[in-house]
């Protein structure tokens, strides 16, 4: 898959990625009445065949609902394949916070 630069920082992306807002939020994208957590792991699974690499997420989806599916989704699937899957946390927590240690660009790589 192609990637991009981010910014000045040199970090590289894909250029395509799943925006998980809907993933787990019940006021906007009505989660838990129009789609449930079977239907985000299937988006899930299906963005990794269709060579989805990257998932954009922030704490205030779902205040915090997508970002905990996302997050359940990655670690099931972080030790058993091959891929690197990039997550991008780009909004500021519920409390207001944005952690200067930690880039807004995280990735999630296979271990060993």
């Amino acid at each position: 898959m192609q990637t991009i630069r981010i910014g000045a920082s040199g970090v590289e992306a894909p250029a395509l990625g799943v925006g998980t807002w809907a993933w787990g939020d019940k006021l906007t994208w009505q989660y838990g009445r129009s789609h449930g957590k079977e239907d985000v792991v299937a988006a899930f699974h299906a963005s990794l065949s269709a060579g989805l690499r990257l998932f954009d997420t922030a704490e205030v989806y779902g205040t915090g609902t997508s970002e905990r599916l996302l997050g359940e989704l990655v670690s099931t699937v972080q030790n058993t394949h091959s891929y690197r899957l990039q997550v991008c946390a780009a909004a500021p927590s519920l409390d207001g916070r944005l952690d200067p240690a930690c880039p807004a660009w995280q990735s999630a790589a296979p271990a060993g």
